[in-house]
């Protein structure tokens, strides 16, 4: 089973000035930014022939061309989703109609799920050119994203390509930033923001063996997927490697969801490369004052970089399995039923529930 998610977005100023109208005659420029409330897809084969499609209606369909829903209809022939023995459910934290841009998210979402499924790899500063749609030149509902996937971007392609100097990390800045889908983010905020990476990484770009890769491993019954932004085998060392992930918003990941992703990381660079062994793991914070880096001692990840910092939680990949364990479930089962029915006003997992 595939479950992926998107994140809505506010918009903090600037309503209206991206419609056409106005911004051909005034230009425009909004606010926005991405919150911690979500869109969710769930995406599931199933031993029917039908499909069966869960949002605020039920579809159960012979063929994709019988889809009601035109974005799922059409995005299923885009992605040349052939078999239609597919359970597909949309859920959300929030109702849809509230501005927070669900309709883009639940579109970029849908693709990333149907092309996870057809074990595509993708990135998800392409899924503009995948929509065919207009884009508005970057003044889309996506906006807010575009920081992060611009950075991600000019870091992907400097440390291919081994820079050894400031001025080659600009350069590849600036022409990243005359692409369509990145001319409208704020590029002072994303300089300082790659000029913290420059500080703290500038003598280890040539120890990179990875970027950018995608992992797939199974842990029980259950296969796990990632993305490592960087891989670098540890100065002095023949087969220790350092497992690197970017951050550039000011969230630090809590403890729990730290472990996790850290840890299952791990677990997915020597899977990537067999003969390594991971000695030290680190969540790369450009926004923040300085990185967490976490070493292996022999027992555990203990944090280097912070004394008051306590070290991974060895039970996190234990913990993932078991609720994946439930989820798949509660899927196949059904959830049961609350006491409190008020929970259930706004609950975007609803549609599951048999009463």
């Amino acid at each position: 089973m595939i479950i992926t998610r998107s994140p809505l977005r506010v918009t903090l100023g600037g309503g209206g000035s991206d419609v056409p109208s106005y911004y051909r005659n005034h230009e425009g420029f909004l606010i926005s930014a991405a919150i911690d409330r979500y869109i969710y897809i769930a995406l599931h084969e199933t031993f029917i022939k039908d499909m069966i499609i869960k949002y605020s209606c039920y579809e159960r369909v012979s063929s994709i061309d019988k889809i009601n829903h035109p974005i799922i209809r059409e995005a299923l022939k885009l992605v040349d989703i052939k078999n239609t023995n597919i359970e597909l459910a949309s859920m959300a934290d929030i109702p849809e109609g509230t501005g927070l841009g669900s309709s883009g998210a639940f579109t970029c979402l849908l693709l990333k799920s149907l092309h996870t499924y057809k074990k595509n790899l993708i990135h998800p500063s392409e899924l503009v050119e995948i929509l065919r749609m207009p884009s508005r030149s970057g003044r889309s509902a996506s906006g807010a994203a575009n920081m992060g996937i611009f950075i991600h971007r000019v870091l992907e392609t400097a440390v291919k390509r081994k820079i050894s100097t400031r001025k080659e990390l600009l350069e590849i800045r600036d022409r990243t930033h005359t692409k369509p889908d990145y001319k409208n983010v704020d590029l002072p905020t994303a300089t300082s923001i790659l000029e913290v990476f420059w500080r703290r990484n500038k003598d280890s770009i040539k120890y990179n063996l990875l970027v950018e890769k995608r992992f797939i491993i199974q842990l029980d019954d259950f296969y796990f997927k990632g993305f490592i932004d960087r891989i670098d085998l540890i100065p002095g060392s023949k087969n220790e490697i350092e497992v690197a992930d970017y951050k550039s918003g000011k969230y630090e990941p809590g403890p729990v969801e730290r472990s996790r992703q850290l840890l299952l990381y791990a677990k997915g660079a020597e899977h990537l490369l067999p003969k390594h062994k991971v000695k030290r793991l680190k969540l790369e914070e450009l926004s923040l004052p300085t990185s967490r880096v976490f070493e292996w001692n022999g027992e555990e990840f203990e944090c280097i970089s912070s004394s008051r910092m306590d070290p991974l939680d060895n039970t996190a990949i234990s913990d993932m399995i078991e609720i994946a364990k439930k989820v798949a479930y509660d899927y196949e089962h059904g959830f049961k039923k609350t006491k409190n029915e008020k929970t259930c006003e706004e609950c975007g997992f609803n549609l599951y529930c048999k009463e």
